[in-house]
């Protein structure tokens, strides 16, 4: 459970516990993530391809779960390198996944290219809550090499 000192929390006193059952369901492990972000993937690439369709590289399984994959993996990369013990706001979440695949909704896919609309959202979602230069050249470095290893595309920042 998130101590005390964490923002918004406050102790509970052992009066009050003593009376109440207390429950606490941790974050979703790296196969659970992955197999709820490929359908919410799936549909939101469903959704944004238009009048013409998403391009048919992307309308495969196995593409949007290598997808899914990266986007989870740069995630929990991000959690590691960027800690709330550096700055109260680096707490990341699986609703930072939710804002970032959902935020794809707003391209039209058929004519953008989905994996600059990807990285952009990153950017969107992680680096602009980073503090200082340092920062944002570690989360660029994550990204791209994630990019370039898995995909073998150059991220322009």
């Amino acid at each position: 459970m998130n101590p005390a000192t964490t923002v918004g929390r406050h102790a509970l006193s052992t009066r009050f516990t003593s009376i109440v059952n207390v429950a606490y369901m941790d974050y979703a492990d790296h196969e659970q993530l992955k197999t709820v972000y490929s359908c919410f993937l799936e549909g939101v690439l469903r959704l944004s391809g238009g009048h013409q369709g998403i391009n048919s590289q992307w309308r495969s399984t196995s593409r949007i779960q290598k997808l899914t994959t990266t986007m989870v993996d740069v995630y929990e990369k991000l959690r590691t390198q960027f800690s709330v013990d550096d700055h109260r706001h680096y707490l990341f979440t699986p609703r930072d996944l939710t804002q970032w695949t959902f935020g794809m909704i707003r391209y039209d896919l058929a004519t953008q290219e989905l994996l600059e609309v990807w990285s952009y959202e990153a950017q969107r979602l992680f680096r602009d809550r980073l503090v200082g230069p340092d920062s944002v050249r570690r989360f660029e470095r994550v990204l791209s090499s994630f990019l370039r290893q898995q995909w073998k595309y150059e991220h322009s920042s």
